[in-house]
């Protein structure tokens, strides 16, 4: 069993906490993403799952066993660095056999874990060759060979794409998620990437200033975050937000203003009957482009906008907009054919509406 848990993790060096009150678990076979920006103390906690640090106060869990004062040799993880940290002067397959070597296992062991590792990566050709002679992509093969060959109870991954181009990152993220669907193991991941984390976690923790913000599935961290900082960190492009005032309307519902910018909320769940400011968040795909005159903008959602500069990116167009003197960014379809400078109208989704407490940064609304 490969459950991992951490529970009351606290971290600090010297006076400065790094890390507060962590409770984290992480089920047997589970993929796992800390994801935030840096500084957030992701890769500190991933370093105290390794034994690489110790906490400050709190324990720390492998399966059943108790491994907060455990050395990291005897934790029965494996872990893939950002730079990874391959011995120069040994050739491939000597530096994937190293971990077992110093272990004393069987050479016909560890020939046959090395070679069933290297067909899994397609590297088998590569094994005489040493690192200087492959390629970004190749090493970082390498380097999860190395931990693949240990069989061990735990993956950890600090940031371990961070030095490929776009499209080795692309192809990477493919081969990670492979591999855990072939494993079946226990893997916990650091980046701060957020389309990494969208894309391979099957939960994604969301770290901020030493807290975890939100620890769901991708998808309900991205539909439904739990305050402005998730929000706005997961998504891209970035949701726009808007401060502005809450005003009680009747029965159809509260009004958002800021200026002469005015959007109906409708039937939005808000705790105050009073006028409150908040921060009203839109995605840039939940902007849409108007077409036809229709019934929305008689219902407070269809708007004037200048296209004030256009991004092309094939499949889809990122429109930046003036609505009302504010600064909007809208995801299009890539065949809507706008120039800038050119007046459109835009309406705005109304169920895909977020507010936010304009002083605690908390989500206001049940959507």
């Amino acid at each position: 069993m490969s459950l991992v848990s951490l529970k009351s993790i606290h971290k600090s060096f010297g006076s400065t906490a790094v890390l507060s009150d962590i409770n984290l678990q992480i089920e047997d076979g589970e993929f796992l993403v800390l994801v935030g920006p840096s500084g957030c103390g992701k890769s500190t906690t991933l370093r105290l799952v390794a034994g690489l640090e110790a906490p400050t106060s709190g324990e720390i869990y492998i399966g059943d066993t108790k491994v907060t004062d455990v050395d990291p040799k005897d934790r029965d993880i494996a872990m893939v660095f950002q730079n990874y940290a391959l011995y120069p002067h040994m050739n491939v397959y000597e530096n994937m056999a190293f971990g077992l070597k110093i272990r004393k296992q069987n050479p016909d062991l560890i020939r046959k874990r090395v070679e069933e590792a290297a067909d899994i990566l397609q590297i088998a050709d590569l094994l005489e060759r040493k690192p200087r002679e492959l390629s970004g992509g190749q090493r970082q093969r390498v380097a999860l060979g190395r931990a693949l060959v240990r069989k061990p109870k735990v993956f950890l991954f600090d940031e371990p794409l961070s030095n490929l181009d776009a499209k080795l990152r692309s192809e990477m993220r493919i081969e990670i998620k492979r591999l855990h669907k072939l494993l079946t193991t226990t893997m916990i991941y650091v980046t701060h990437d957020q389309v990494e984390a969208m894309t391979m976690g099957d939960r994604i923790a969301v770290m901020n200033r030493g807290n975890i913000e939100q620890l769901d599935t991708p998808k309900a961290t991205y539909d439904r975050p739990k305050n402005k900082f998730v929000a706005g960190f997961i998504g891209t492009p970035q949701m726009n937000f808007i401060e502005g005032s809450i005003i009680p309307g009747n029965v159809s519902g509260h009004i958002f203003r800021v200026r002469d910018f005015q959007i109906n909320l409708g039937q939005h769940t808000l705790p105050a009957s009073s006028e409150r400011r908040v921060v009203l968040g839109i995605r840039p795909e939940d902007i849409i482009p108007v077409l036809k005159q229709g019934s929305a903008e008689e219902s407070g959602l269809t708007f004037r906008a200048e296209v004030e500069i256009t991004e092309p990116l094939g499949s889809s167009l990122l429109a930046h907009l003036i609505v009302s003197g504010l600064h909007l960014t809208a995801n299009f379809d890539g065949n809507l054919q706008i120039k800038t400078g050119e007046k459109i109208n835009v309406k705005i989704d109304q169920a895909k509406i977020h507010l936010f407490d304009a002083e605690t940064d908390e989500k206001l609304n049940d959507h």
